[in-house]
């Protein structure tokens, strides 16, 4: 078996996390876990939704689903993906071109979503549903345009350091604006 790609292999159930902890859900000895709870992602991009089984099984003859349960099941946007009889199947989705899953990956449980080219109205929970075990796990996506600033996670003073220093780079432009400022209006007198 592969390293995972998303770090060490975790067991949530095996050290008592409670069900608010674990976002997946267990069906006899399998398990689908889904390593983070959101994801935020920036418009026209491509994102990973990570989603795996645990303990690690071949899930390439498997039945999979990804759906979106905040919209209703008669709207196109429902399914997102589907994979059956060994490869995908036509989704009903009008962006099925945007989504897909790693064949080559599945043999090792990794059943995470591919969307390219995400947009706003991407945005909500994704559900991905493992038919033949009956799992299920969520993650919600969060997609925001590229004029929005992502919020920071500097402290203020890191911040304040980081806009004076961005100031003195910027200090060489405005001194020789201002000296020609002052050169046209002693030149104009």
């Amino acid at each position: 078996m592969p390293p995972s790609s998303f770090g060490l292999l975790y067991n949530p159930l095996a050290d008592g996390c409670s069900h608010e902890d674990y976002h997946g859900s267990r069906f006899g000895a399998v398990q689908v876990a889904c390593p983070l709870k959101k994801v935020q992602a920036i418009s026209g991009d491509d994102v990973l939704l990570p989603c795996h089984t645990d303990p690690r099984i071949n899930l390439s003859t498997s039945t999979l689903d990804w759906k979106r349960p905040d919209l209703l099941r008669h709207d196109p946007r429902y399914i997102v993906y589907v994979y059956r009889n060994q490869k995908d199947d036509p989704q009903s989705d009008q962006d099925a071109d945007r989504t897909s899953v790693s064949h080559r990956v599945l043999q090792w449980g990794d059943l995470s979503l591919l969307i390219s080219s995400v947009r706003p109205s991407d945005s909500g929970p994704y559900e991905s549903y493992l038919l033949d075990y009956g799992c299920v796990c969520t993650i919600q996506l969060n997609v925001v345009n590229r004029t929005t600033e992502v919020p920071s996670t500097a402290s203020p003073s890191t911040r304040a350091a980081d806009q004076s220093r961005a100031g003195a780079a910027n200090f060489p432009a405005v001194a020789f604006a201002l000296m020609i400022t002052v050169l046209i209006v002693v030149g104009a007198a």
